[in-house]
C-alpha cells in the first residue's frame, strides 16, 4: 500500500501544478478579455483545453489508484474518495497527503473565482457589442419622429391635421 500512497501523492502534486497553471491562464486571458485582444483569447482558450484534458487524464488517474487502495482496505471502492481515506487513516503519508488536497481545494476556489470573473467581462462585452449594433442598426435605418399620414396619401391637402408621433 506505500507504493500506491506514493503514487496517490505524485498525482496530486500533479493535479496541483496544473491547477495552478490553469488559474494563471485564466488570469492571462482576463488580460485578453479587457484588452480585446482575440488572437491572444484565442491561444489562451487552447491552452486552457489542453489543461482540462491533461486534468481529465489525472482524475482518472487518482480514481484508479484510491481503487487499488481500496481493493487493499477491503472497502467498497465506489464508497471511497480521498477524503474518506484521509479521514481514515492518520500518519506522515496521508499528512502530506491532506496538504495536498487542502492546496487543490484552495486553488479550485479560486478558479472558480477566476472563471466568474471573466464571465461577467464576457457577458458585459457581448452587452456592449449588443448595444453597439443596435446603435449601427437604427443610424442606418432611421425611425420616422414625425409623420402625417394624410399628406402620404393625398387625401388631405391641409397640413395642420393627423399629425402622429412615433419613435
Amino acid at each position: 500500500m506505500e507504493r500506491e500512497l506514493r503514487e496517490l501523492e505524485s498525482i496530486l502534486k500533479a493535479e496541483q501544478k496544473l491547477f495552478t497553471a490553469y488559474l494563471e491562464k485564466l488570469t492571462e486571458q482576463q488580460q485578453y478579455l479587457i484588452e480585446n485582444d482575440l488572437k491572444g483569447l484565442r491561444e489562451s482558450i487552447e491552452k486552457i483545453s489542453l489543461l482540462a484534458q491533461e486534468a481529465l487524464t489525472l482524475e482518472n488517474g487518482r480514481k484508479k489508484v484510491i481503487e487499488k487502495i481500496s481493493g487493499k482496505l477491503k472497502v467498497d471502492k465506489n464508497d471511497i474518495t480521498l477524503g474518506k481515506l484521509l479521514d481514515r487513516f492518520k500518519g506522515r503519508n496521508f499528512e502530506d497527503l491532506e496538504h495536498l488536497r487542502n492546496a487543490i481545494l484552495d486553488t479550485h476556489v479560486k478558479v472558480a473565482a477566476q472563471r466568474e470573473r471573466n464571465q461577467l467581462l464576457i457577458n458585459q462585452s457581448m452587452n456592449v457589442i449588443r448595444q453597439t449594433v443596435d446603435y449601427l442598426n437604427e443610424r442606418n435605418n432611421p425611425r420616422v419622429t414625425y409623420d402625417n399620414p394624410a399628406r402620404k396619401n393625398s387625401v388631405i391637402s391641409d397640413n395642420r391635421c393627423l399629425l402622429t408621433r412615433t419613435a
